[in-house]
């Protein structure tokens, strides 16, 4: 029912998310093979005693062995097209060969999201990791979660809840839990060069401006009308 002008691009996105999930599922399964595994485990959730990153630690414990193994297994929860799943146990220690991504093993719902503050919060501790203990790891494993950040925005400018997409539901934009609103702030923030985000080189920093105004249209649009009046 497009347009004829638009159907390419939501082809071409469409294509570009199966194409994410393929690969998602290919490196799954190599791991199980090499691990000699039949099938994955589930990953852990948060301990009771978790850190609250980003913003409810300091300078200090990214310094600390503690923080810096947290954050490393920030890093190897990653998936392959670049996102992160939620509830993860990240002070339980780094993902181990053939575990799922999630702390679910019967769908690939969730596998990359931004549904409770996940994959812009990892982000956000990433890039905060980066400019304290300078490990390129860090800054590598930013870009590509920001270039994860581009590939899953619509062409109607707004982010699914789940990417590569999962169906149902997880597939509409998504304003619950500030999806919409992580991804937009955060975008910003790398466009407008804040000191968290110097190490963006200048050409993604343009791409995050781009995004984040689609962003803002796309919330504009949205935006609800009663008797020819925006509410």
């Amino acid at each position: 029912g497009l347009p004829a002008g638009e159907r390419a691009q939501w082809q071409a996105y469409y294509d570009r998310s199966q194409q994410h999930l393929r690969a998602d599922k290919a490196a799954l399964a190599v791991e199980l093979k090499e691990s000699g595994l039949k099938e994955a485990t589930a990953a852990p959730y948060p301990g009771p005693g978790a850190p609250r990153v980003p913003g409810g630690v300091g300078t200090d414990w990214y310094k600390s062995p503690e923080g810096k193994a947290y954050v490393d297994s920030i890093v190897s929860y990653q998936i392959p097209s670049g996102g992160w799943s939620k509830a993860l146990g990240f002070d339980q220690g780094p993902r181990k060969p053939g575990m799922h991504w999630s702390n679910k093993t019967d769908s690939w719902y969730y596998m990359g999201t931004f549904d409770n503050g996940a994959t812009t919060g990892q982000l956000i501790t990433l890039a905060r990791a980066y400019q304290i203990l300078k490990d390129p790891k860090y800054s590598a494993a930013f870009i590509k979660g920001l270039d994860y950040i581009f590939d899953a925005q619509y062409p109607n400018g707004g982010w699914p809840q789940v990417y590569p997409l999962g169906g149902w539901y997880h597939d509409e934009v998504t304003f619950n839990d500030d999806a919409m609103t992580h991804v937009v702030e955060l975008l910003g923030d790398v466009a407008n060069g804040k000191p968290d985000y110097d190490f963006v080189d200048l050409a993604r920093r343009a791409k995050a401006r781009t995004a984040a105004d689609a962003g803002m249209r796309c919330i504009l649009k949205t935006q609800v009308v009663e008797n020819g009046q925006l509410t």
